[in-house]
């Protein structure tokens, strides 16, 4: 890897720091979003719909095969819980962040990101001032269990590696 792509991997701006902040409710819209998939599938789930076409007074057999449907049931079950998860993980990782942060800091997020009401009692120039420290923060924050995610995977690598290079050495 170069060390540009190393720089950019481990940027984490304005943009990305609001998709942390919003994980809690973009997982709850997907476990509404799924609750609604899943009840959609099962509705299309039957063994036979006879369709009547008027025009030319005949009458159709359509059917959707229960084990596909069931397997497609099953992967989209599958495809929203990883959603969820990836969510619910950056909800947490957003939260262990807020705490780095001062009481005073925190708040100033809250008001910002989740629209609580400003009775901070702060100037416009020192709202803007803390706020950019603690945005400061939390980016540094998340920069850093990004790095220690990847560290973590090389080493795990590395481990896989080398266990595979013993057992071919000892197959010999």
């Amino acid at each position: 890897m170069k060390l540009e792509e190393t720089l950019f991997v481990d940027s984490v701006g304005l943009y990305e720091l609001k998709q942390y902040a919003n994980a809690k409710k973009k997982c709850n819209a997907i476990k509404i979003e799924l609750d609604y998939a899943i009840e959609e599938l099962y509705d299309d789930c039957s063994p036979s719909i006879t369709q009547p076409d008027y025009e030319l007074g005949l009458c159709y057999v359509q059917s959707t095969p229960v084990e596909k449907m069931a397997l497609l049931i099953i992967d989209t079950k599958e495809r929203y819980r990883k959603m969820i998860e990836r969510q619910e993980r950056k909800a947490q990782l957003f939260d262990a962040a807020l705490m780095t942060l001062t009481p005073r800091e925190r708040d100033v997020i809250r008001v910002y990101y989740y629209g609580r009401e400003n009775n901070l009692g702060l100037t416009e120039e020192y709202f803007s001032q803390i706020l950019q420290e603690a945005q400061d923060k939390l980016c540094y924050f998340l920069i850093e269990e990004q790095i220690n995610k990847r560290n973590e995977w090389n080493r795990l690598q590395k481990l896989e590696r080398l266990k595979k290079a013993q057992q071919l050495k000892n197959a010999m």
